[in-house]
């Protein structure tokens, strides 16, 4: 529900505090004024919440309006103080009407959601075509005039809108500063704390035509058809368009043209992140092929900063033909959005692309299996690589090249390349909420789980090898789930693999889910698990499953490297070589002593790779 909040500010009784530069003293007048401007707006517009904030803590009965108010199905608070005399005769009534909204914020029962923007409107004044301007600026968050006072650019004080959060970061304080002897009205002190801030300010889609009597001078806010018709056009014309610090909204492309192993996840994490966190203000378009789209349920994100746009997925195996054709497509897309910058969940197949071609925007990407010069490469391959990284690291449009969970490698690659572009980020544990349902075939097993995209980089052709050489004792209490779908050209392989260990061992329970499962039986998968499977043959690779194991207090079985490392850091488990006598015995090893983890240790690497500090590393 969008909610139309206005402030009222008032100060009845200013006789007393002697008030400088105030013609309209006479309480009378003024307590009418303000009663039958009250009235107006409860009876004349869509407002859903009035407040009424004075600062003289004048003693009056208004339960007659109170009950108008909600006889309109509208809510009318009272709220009423007294202001510090000896400071708003020493600095006007600027100082006293920033004291008021500051009152205001801090004890109305409608101005405390941060998110939500209210109209401030000086109490004796009415705005005519309010409701008109309700209904156009709904959906912007600040809305200010700039004027002109005393030859100095200032704010009108009249009539803004203005976000609640950001009001109380950015302007809270400033009535403070008012100094009206020396001419620094509230209007210039606002002004000024409102260029110096990151806030989007807005201009009216309408001139706002008040109605009402300055208090300052005693004469009336009405403007002649001239005067009325030369301000409309100033407005139209951008006349009175106050320029803030807020830094230029940038335009993403996040470019994901494939649907295997970890993208659903990844892409969840960024879309349900930016849409659910004010900061990320840019413009986010998400380039998916039609599978990932309709994996993904793209529908449901709803967000004015975010849009999708369909591509062609690739399908040939050479690296160089498909950087080709994503190159091709990303041009395409320039043409069309004027991106900025370009995110490449898997910057390896576009490398090629990378290095070769010229673009006038930035490119990021995260690199899953990154060289390491410390480690035995054959001589082509490394100096391959070296001349590649090179090249990477010295093109201006490179931004920045992730490494997944690896400082250590990053730091490696920027001193030897002399560079800052490689980027340690953090791989990310979403928090899903299981549906607590067991989905394994036997409960009463040892139950090892093997998850995510089943290949033979993975080990799972290791795993399935491994089974044979585990005594059948123990064999007789395991339960191995392999659940993901199998990579192309690994699906026969490992089908023929699980086929056979059924047949030659069947004293082993194997579940074998080929499939795309939704979060919460994923999470499901890991609740009732005792130990997760993650023999990787690449040992710079990272991998998300190690967060969800993490997370659920698994004993992780992992290789040495980048998965081993952090195994080993936080006490997850035992990192291994992966062949398949070292995968065996560390199996049998668990199944007979049932190791456990550092649960304090897993928590904090939870902690330690979430996925606001993912996506903040990502746009940064």
């Amino acid at each position: 529900m969008n909610k139309k909040i206005i402030l009222l500010t008032g100060s009845i009784d200013i006789a007393r505090n002697n008030v400088p530069y105030t013609v309209i003293t006479n309480l009378s007048e003024r307590i009418n004024q303000y009663l039958s401007n009250i009235r107006k707006i409860i009876l004349h517009t869509n407002f859903d919440y009035i407040v009424f904030c004075e600062n003289t803590n004048y003693d009056y009965d208004y339960s007659f309006l109170i009950q108008l108010a909600e006889s309109r199905g509208k809510k009318l608070e009272i709220l009423s103080f007294q202001t510090n005399e000896t400071q708003v005769r020493e600095k006007g009534k600027g100082f006293g009407e920033g004291e008021i909204i500051k009152y205001a914020l801090t004890h109305s029962s409608y101005l405390q959601d941060g998110t939500l923007s209210f109209y401030k409107l000086t109490g004796r004044v009415f705005i005519k075509k309010i409701n008109l301007i309700l209904c156009l600026d709904k959906n912007k968050k600040n809305i200010f005039l700039k004027t002109s006072k005393c030859s100095r650019p200032a704010i009108d004080s009249v009539f803004f809108k203005v976000n609640i959060g950001e009001y109380k970061n950015y302007l809270l304080e400033s009535y403070k500063s008012v100094n009206d002897i020396n001419n620094y009205y509230f209007e210039h002190v606002y002004y000024e704390a409102l260029i110096h801030s990151p806030m989007k300010v807005n201009r009216f889609s309408v001139l706002p035509y008040q109605d009402g009597v300055s208090a300052s001078n005693g004469m009336h806010y009405n403007l002649s058809f001239i005067d009325a018709m030369k301000k409309g056009i100033k407005l139209y014309l951008g006349c009175y368009k106050i320029n803030t610090n807020q830094p230029r909204l940038k335009t993403y492309l996040i470019f994901e043209p494939y649907d295997s192993g970890h993208r659903k996840e990844y892409m969840t994490n960024i879309l349900s992140h930016i849409i659910d966190n004010d900061e990320y203000s840019d413009k986010y378009i998400f380039a998916f092929n039609s599978i990932l789209f309709d994996i993904l349920e793209c529908e449901k994100y709803k967000s004015d900063k975010i849009h999708f746009t369909l591509i062609p997925k690739s399908v040939t195996a050479n690296i160089w033909k498909r950087a080709m054709h994503e190159y091709s497509i990303i041009v395409k897309l320039y043409k069309q959005f004027r991106f900025d910058h370009v995110i490449l969940p898997d910057f390896y197949t576009f490398t090629p692309a990378s290095i070769f071609k010229k673009y006038k925007f930035k490119i990021s990407g995260i690199l899953y299996k990154p060289f390491n010069p410390k480690e035995k490469y054959s001589f082509l391959l490394r100096i391959i690589k070296h001349i590649q990284y090179f090249c990477i690291s010295r093109k201006k449009h490179i931004q920045s090249i992730f490494i997944l969970n690896n400082p250590k490698l990053s730091s490696i690659l920027n001193k030897t390349y002399l560079t800052d572009k490689f980027t340690n980020l953090v791989d990310p544990v979403p928090i899903y909420t299981p549906s607590n349902i067991n989905p394994y075939s036997q409960k009463n097993k040892i139950i090892g789980l093997h998850f995510g995209s089943l290949d033979e980089r993975k080990g799972t052709l290791s795993i399935l090898h491994s089974l044979s050489l585990i005594a059948p004792e123990i064999r007789k209490q395991l339960l191995l789930a392999f659940v993901g779908m199998p990579s192309i050209q690994s699906k026969e392989k490992i089908e023929h693999e699980i086929q056979k260990a059924r047949r030659m061992l069947p004293e082993i329970t194997i579940d074998y889910r080929p499939e795309f499962v939704s979060d919460d039986l994923m999470e499901n998968y890991y609740q009732f698990a005792q130990f997760v499977l993650i023999p990787y043959k690449h040992i710079t690779m990272s991998s998300g499953v190690l967060g969800h194991a993490a997370r659920w207090g698994n004993y992780i079985i992992g290789n040495k490297g980048v998965v081993g490392d952090l195994i080993n850091e936080y006490q997850l488990g035992e990192a291994i070589t992966p062949t398949n006598e070292e995968i065996a015995r560390a199996i049998t090893t668990f199944a007979t002593k049932k190791s456990t983890i550092n649960k304090e240790n897993a928590q904090k690497y939870v902690r330690d790779h979430s996925v606001s500090q993912f996506v903040k590393t990502l746009f940064t």
